[in-house]
C-alpha cells in the first residue's frame, strides 16, 4: 500500500464539458518537530513556502468549526463554514505567486479540468497518519471562489507518501484481481444491502470479466479471520472492504464480523496485520465503510493509519 488517494467532490455539471484532464500536483511536507511546507515542484510556485504554527492553528480551527456545524449545529451554518475552510485551502495552495490561479488559467485554455494532487509527505512514514493534510477536507476546495466559473471547478485528491504521477502501471500477471468482502454483522443498523453492492459491482466490472482483464472473487462471510484465510490462499492486487466504521475512544475501528456473525470491531493494527500476513501484499485497499477518513481532535483517520502502517 503505498499510498492513498481520496477524490475530493467535484461539479459533476462540468464534467461532460471537460473530458481532459490536467495533472498539478503540489507537496505538503511535515516535519513533526518543525513546520508545515508547501511546495509546486514545478513554476508557477516552486519556491518553498512555510505555512506558520499561526496560520497552521487557523485551518485548524475552520476545520473543526466544519465538523461541528456538522455534527451538531443548525443547517444554515454548515454552508458558511465549508466555505470559510474552502477560502483558506485555496489561498494556502494559491500562495503569493498565484500557483493554484494561474494553473486554472492553463487549464481553462486547454479546457481540461484541473486535477490538483495534494501529496502529503513526511521524513517519518509513521508521521504520515498524524499529517496536518489528512484532516483539512480537500473535498471542499472546489467551493472556493477562484472556481466559481463552471468551466474551472477542479477535482481534488489527497495522496499520502511520496508515490510520483506517472503512467499507469502494468501488470504482471492476465487480469486485475479484485477481492471484494463486505461485512454486515447482526443487530448493527442500518442494515447494509451488501448483495445489492456485490450485484453493482458485478455490472460495472461484467465486459472486462468476459475479456479476461479482471477476476473478481467475494470473500462469503465478513470477518477478519475469513479475509485473512483468502489472502493466504493467492496474491490480490486490489481489496475492497464494505461496512460500518466507528470511531471510538481507542481510535477508529472497523466493524465486521466474528465468527458467530455479531459485531467485532477490528483495529488499523488488526488489519495491517493481515496485509502484511497476506500472499501479497495488496496494491490498493478500497474502505467503503464510514468515518475512516475522518479526523476527530488528536485522532488519526483509519485509512492514514493504515498509509502510515505500510
Amino acid at each position: 500500500m503505498a499510498m492513498l488517494l481520496a477524490p475530493a467532490r467535484a461539479n459533476a455539471r462540468t464534467m461532460p464539458h471537460m473530458p481532459t484532464s490536467l495533472p498539478a500536483l503540489v507537496d505538503l511536507v511535515w516535519d513533526p518537530a518543525g513546520a508545515l511546507e508547501v511546495r509546486w515542484p514545478e513554476a508557477p510556485g516552486a519556491a518553498q513556502r512555510v505555512v506558520d504554527a499561526a496560520e497552521l492553528d487557523r485551518l485548524r480551527g475552520l476545520a473543526n468549526a466544519v465538523q461541528s456545524a456538522e455534527a451538531w449545529g443548525p443547517p444554515p451554518t454548515v454552508e458558511p463554514t465549508r466555505q470559510a475552510l474552502a477560502e483558506a485551502l485555496a489561498a494556502l495552495l494559491d500562495g503569493r505567486e498565484r500557483a493554484l490561479a494561474q494553473r486554472l488559467d492553463v487549464a481553462d485554455s486547454r479546457r481540461a479540468r484541473l486535477d490538483i494532487v495534494v501529496r502529503a509527505t513526511s521524513p517519518e512514514r509513521a508521521a504520515l497518519a498524524k499529517h496536518p493534510a489528512t484532516w483539512m477536507r480537500w473535498e471542499l476546495l472546489p467551493l472556493a471562489s477562484v472556481f466559481r466559473s463552471a468551466d474551472r471547478a477542479p477535482a481534488a485528491l489527497l495522496q499520502l507518501g511520496k508515490a510520483a504521477l506517472g503512467a499507469p502501471e502494468r501488470l504482471s500477471h492476465r487480469g486485475l484481481r479484485i477481492l471484494f468482502m463486505a461485512s454486515s454483522p447482526r443487530g448493527v443498523k442500518p442494515d447494509l444491502d451488501y448483495e445489492a453492492e456485490e450485484e453493482a459491482l458485478l455490472t460495472a466490472l461484467a465486459p472486462a470479466i468476459q475479456k479476461r482483464q479482471v477476476r473478481f472473487r467475494v470473500v462469503e462471510e465478513g470477518s477478519l479471520e475469513d479475509l485473512a484465510r483468502v489472502l493466504l490462499q493467492e496474491p490480490w492486487d486490489i481489496v475492497h472492504l464494505s461496512g460500518h466504521g466507528v470511531i471510538t475512544a481507542d481510535g477508529p475501528r472497523l466493524v465486521q464480523e466474528d465468527a458467530f456473525g455479531d459485531a467485532r470491531r477490528v483495529s488499523p493494527a488488526e488489519v495491517l496485520d493481515v496485509l502484511r500476513a497476506a500472499r501479497q501484499m495488496p496494491a490498493l485497499v478500497m474502505l467503503a465503510n464510514c468515518h475512516t477518513a475522518e479526523v476527530r481532535g488528536a485522532t488519526a483517520s483509519l485509512a492514514a493509519e493504515l498509509v502510515a502502517g505500510g
